[in-house]
């Protein structure tokens, strides 16, 4: 893993630490609603782009 690679994987970690779920639920159903289709979205984004050649062969 390069520095760059290391220094992502340290901050989204970092801000998963920061999430305090009762937080979160007092903003409401539609902010939850919005963050988990991004996230759905991004993972068949990301799924799709593997399937169809995205990543080179090591």
């Amino acid at each position: 893993m390069d520095l760059s690679q290391g220094c992502l994987v340290t901050s989204i970690a970092a801000i998963g630490m920061k999430t305090q779920l009762k937080e979160l639920a007092t903003v409401g159903w539609k902010p939850i609603a919005l963050m988990v289709g991004e996230t759905v979205f991004l993972a068949l984004l990301v799924m799709a782009w593997l399937h169809w050649g995205g990543a080179a062969p090591g």
